[in-house]
């Protein structure tokens, strides 16, 4: 997670993790364990329970999901790294349209701090595709392609509808958007 101006915003890899872990062990983020620990712990305060005891019960009934995380860490890591060897700055959003040998990555400016996507060939080939973004909202790739050729991403705000749009401004899809 980051801080921005409007709160806590979520990251592709932090929403990677929970993916992630939702796949394999859907218990560890699950809302019943959450519930059931601060139960525990609302017990323990109260003294009703001891703390070695829930401590005990905690091991028991985090073995099972433990071994699924050893079992299947390969995978998981793997899924895990895709994200990590972007860097949170750098999010491939999809293939250039332009050069055709890039990717389209968000970058943040460190001058203006504004976000931005631009053709990973830039700097190599000086391939110029870029696209301005929403400053607000946590953007995501959306794997499709847009009928112009350019990707497509998601921006998601917290309590609305996810928005889907075109990165090419001038793309008439985005007049229906």
């Amino acid at each position: 997670m980051t801080q921005d101006k409007n709160g806590i915003v979520p990251t592709e890899l932090g929403f990677t993790i929970v993916n992630t872990m939702r796949n394999y062990v859907s218990e560890i983020v699950s809302t019943k364990l959450t519930k059931l620990l601060e139960s525990r712990i609302e017990k323990i305060e109260e003294g009703d329970l001891n703390l070695n005891d829930v401590r005990d019960y905690l091991k028991k009934s985090l073995e099972g999901p433990l071994n699924k995380i050893k079992k299947n860490e390969c995978a998981i890591g793997d899924e895990l790294k895709n994200v990590l060897s972007l860097g949170e700055d750098r999010i491939a959003i999809g293939k250039c349209p332009k050069c055709l040998d890039g990717k389209m990555i968000m970058i943040k400016s460190s001058k203006s701090n504004r976000r931005y996507i631009v053709c990973s060939q830039y700097r190599v080939t000086g391939c110029n595709a870029i696209a301005s973004v929403p400053q607000t909202g946590f953007i995501k790739k959306s794997n499709n392609v847009c009928s112009c050729g350019w990707p497509t991403i998601i921006i998601m705000y917290p309590r609305r509808k996810l928005w889907r749009i075109c990165v090419n401004r001038t793309c008439p899809q985005n007049k229906y958007n």
